[in-house]
């Protein structure tokens, strides 16, 4: 039940055409910056879902060590809008939009009106910023909205005592970690809430308690279920399992100890810059919570929430901004919460004409990194932007090389791409010839390494690929000091062999330079940093 202490209906319109106001100041924000170029991480789930959209099962083309769920999305979205950049935004808008009106229900059912809208409020704001690049299509909002769903539905499930409910709260939990496997955390805290909630065991478990935990159980597991039988009727099991289990457990664990804090503090200060005040407020509430005398029986949930959220940042300890998306929920609850807390003091001194000087400083807190934030969200252009955020990473360049492409092959041609470009893929509309979408699997150290690298290039030269791209830039490559480098080695030896340079882009840091076909044989690079594109002989 609520604890709205909103009685005035003045009060209730303003606040709700404030949400309104936000949800619209939401939507001009990313409707200007739609064109954004995809980065390494949209090309991937971008790919992924062109080839679902061709009936091709994930993993059979493709191979990554995420669960296959945010390519699904990827997928609607451009069935819906288009396979564009502006197409697939213009989708991950339409959700993003979605989960702030769902955290705004969500705390309106489970706190009140005034905190529903701190906390949507913040959480717009937060996930659109660059500090945690909000303008890309990142799985992590993914999973934030299938959880919020989750959470939604296991309130239903507890007030209606239906296993109807009980059902689709396991099955959106189950959804969220299909979308990347940071959600096992929320779908812990789901379970618990919901065996709190639901279950309350006092004098021993009976029968009738333990059928809608067990229903819970299995709507929760179905997701996953499904999508092993798929795969196993597919052919692609085994290469999903070594991807998103094998080799992505050696992964998660390749940051060694020493250097966990400084990942963390380095994010950190990266993803707070512009919102300290809020991340200030959201420890001040962390600290009030007990001292909020309106959430009784909530407090702890609340806690565990934070806790839950905290942990899917955490796995492999990278730290990475875009991780911190599935944070924000608990931030902005908690930052709201101080403000509330302060104000539930108020009312009990009947001080109700001083509550109003609380929520004049949340204003003055969320309208802070607006203007910090005003040449992102009012003025830079969506090119400018890629190149600010990203610096001289090729995802501008990577739009020309495949217009070219596509331009000078048929659907049936393929391409090599000796890089982390699986974006060129997804623009050009052409297949890779091999599966694997980044190389950096390739120069990681890990038990895999030698051997996926001869399986990439025993792929490549199976399929004789019309294309053959070197891209010349460390990010694209990531090699360490100890990378395995026969692929290395092979790849001048059987470029020289079968190709011819047809492409050079030159990224400088004033402007690409683009040269093709015959121009190709007189100019000679400024920069070390290239985009070479080589035709098969």
């Amino acid at each position: 039940m609520s604890i709205d202490k909103t009685d005035n209906k003045w009060q209730r319109y303003i606040i709700y055409a404030a949400f309104i106001a936000c949800l619209v100041f939401i939507i001009f924000v990313r409707v200007r910056l739609l064109d954004i170029p995809l980065e390494r991480d949209e090309g991937e789930y971008a790919y992924f879902g062109q080839l679902m959209l061709e009936g091709i099962v994930p993993f059979e083309r493709a191979y990554n060590m995420k669960f296959p769920g945010t390519g699904f999305i990827y997928a609607i979205n451009m069935a819906l809008f288009g396979q564009t950049i502006s197409g697939i935004h213009l989708g991950f808008m339409c959700w993003n939009i979605l989960t702030i009106v769902l955290i705004f229900y969500l705390c309106l059912r489970w706190l009140n009106l005034h905190v529903a809208l701190m906390t949507a409020c913040s959480y717009g704001l937060m996930s659109l910023s660059s500090n945690v690049f909000g303008f890309a299509a990142h799985a992590t909002h993914f999973v934030t909205v299938f959880f919020i769903l989750s959470l939604i539905c296991t309130l239903h499930a507890i007030q209606k005592q239906s296993l109807l409910w009980t059902f689709l709260a396991g099955c959106l939990g189950g959804m969220s970690l299909l979308m990347k496997q940071h959600a096992i955390f929320l779908l812990i805290f789901i379970t618990l809430i919901f065996f709190y909630q639901v279950l309350k065991p006092r004098k021993g478990l009976r029968k009738n308690q333990l059928k809608p935990f067990g229903i819970f159980i299995l709507g929760s597991i179905t997701p996953f279920t499904s999508m092993i039988i798929l795969f196993s009727i597919a052919g692609t099991f085994k290469t999903f399992w070594f991807w998103t289990m094998d080799y992505a457990s050696s992964y998660a664990s390749s940051v060694s100890m020493k250097n966990i804090w400084s990942n963390f503090s380095f994010s950190f200060k990266y993803v707070s810059s512009d919102f300290q005040l809020f991340w200030i407020l959201a420890g001040i509430g962390l600290i009030l919570l007990p001292l909020h005398r309106d959430l009784r029986g909530k407090k702890g949930l609340i806690i565990l929430f934070s806790i839950c959220s905290f942990a899917t940042i955490c796995p492999g300890f990278y730290f990475r901004p875009h991780y911190f998306i599935t944070l924000l929920p608990a931030v902005c609850l908690l930052a709201a919460i101080a403000i509330d807390t302060i104000n539930s003091w108020l009312r009990q001194f009947n001080k109700h004409s001083l509550q109003w000087i609380s929520y004049i400083f949340f204003v003055v807190v969320f309208a802070m990194p607006i203007y910090t934030m005003n040449n992102y969200l009012f003025k830079i252009e969506p090119h400018q932007l890629s190149r600010q955020v990203y610096s001289n990473n090729p995802f501008i360049e990577s739009i020309n090389v495949a217009e070219y492409i596509k331009a000078n092959s048929t659907p049936e041609d393929t391409m090599a791409i000796m890089g982390s470009e699986p974006q060129i893929c997804f623009y050009a509309q052409r297949k890779k010839a091999s599966g694997f979408l980044y190389v950096y699997n390739l120069m990681e150290q890990h038990p895999y390494a030698l051997d996926m690298q001869k399986q990439m290039i025993r792929e490549i030269e199976e399929a004789k690929p019309k294309y053959f791209i070197t891209v010349k830039h460390p990010n694209s490559w990531l090699m360490g000091k100890n990378s395995e480098n026969h692929i290395l080695k092979w790849m001048p030896v059987y470029a020289n062999k079968h190709y011819n340079v047809i492409g050079i882009v030159d990224i400088l840091k004033e402007g690409s330079i683009y040269k093709w076909d015959e121009s190709v044989k007189t100019y000679k690079p400024k920069s070390t940093l290239q985009i070479i594109t080589l035709k098969r002989k």
